[in-house]
């Protein structure tokens, strides 16, 4: 069996692409769940040998007061936390939606999302496989939980119109992100890939570089709209300049990116 850790990302300001609005998503990681252990123990060792407690908080944008604030190099640090995991077969999946371009916001665009990453999750899991999944508890105390998993359980329960829940094993879980290294690893994911979209490469592409190759990807083995999965449509001309893919698939067309008629078609940085 197999275990998915999520946690969300976002950003609302500092985008270096023109005309993007706050951006939120959620970060994914897939892998065998009689890893767990050993991955842990795998990254406090990593940790101890930079001089760093063994149970630091890895976050991609770490609290104040966190030594990982000042560390120097925290983007290697955390592309061989990556690494341990991708060295054990560790998939990842990020879906990200733009409120600039989309009628959604808030806990709406949330919903998409979730639906999204459901999605995407059991597609992944194809027939055979199955999955327990655990996610970040989020701010807002019981309310924000009660929501997150009810809207889940919405789709564990009765499916979307394109998958099947039986991939779900149970309902998803919450826990604190201090106490879960899953969770944190998910964050680093989602929040170095959420930097690539908003154009702010400087750090980001040090750890995308190890993030992309574990994104999931279709039959055609394509990476854009399943491993990552951006929203609404209209910015799907990101895909190329993120991903460096010239083709997308979707509902048995595909199209070459980018497209003439779609924002970002010929300037990565405005639309």
């Amino acid at each position: 069996m197999l275990v998915t850790y999520i946690d969300d990302c976002g950003q609302k300001h500092r985008h270096t692409i023109a005309g993007l609005g706050k951006l939120r998503g959620y970060g994914a990681l897939i892998f065998d769940i009689n890893k767990v252990r050993e991955l842990e123990l795998s990254v406090a060792k990593l940790l101890e040998s930079k001089g760093l407690d063994a149970e630091t908080e890895l976050k991609w944008s770490p609290d104040a007061g966190s030594r990982l604030r000042t560390f120097t190099g925290r983007e290697h640090l955390f592309r061989e936390v990556i690494e341990l995991y991708a060295a054990e077969g560790a998939k990842a999946i990020v879906v990200i939606w733009d409120e600039g371009h989309g009628t959604l916001e808030g806990e709406s665009a949330n919903d998409e999302l979730m639906k999204y990453l459901f999605e995407r999750i059991v597609t992944h899991m194809g027939a055979e496989r199955k999955t327990l999944v655990i996610c970040d508890q989020p701010g807002g105390g019981h309310k924000s939980i009660s929501r997150l998993i009810e809207k889940f359980s919405f789709n564990y329960l009765q499916g979307t119109p394109y998958v099947r829940p039986e991939a779900c094993v149970h309902n998803i879980l919450t826990t604190p992100s201090h106490l879960c290294r899953g969770v944190q690893v998910a964050d680093l994911i989602g929040g170095s890939t959420l930097q690539m979209v908003a154009g702010n490469h400087t750090y980001a592409s040090v750890l995308f570089h190890s993030v992309k190759p574990m994104l999931i990807t279709n039959w055609a083995g394509v990476i854009s709209g399943s491993g990552l999965k951006l929203g609404p449509d209209v910015i799907r001309n990101l895909y190329h300049w993120v991903l460096g893919e010239e083709w997308l698939y979707r509902g048995g067309t595909a199209c070459h990116l980018p497209v003439a008629s779609w924002p970002f078609s010929e300037d990565p940085y405005n639309p």
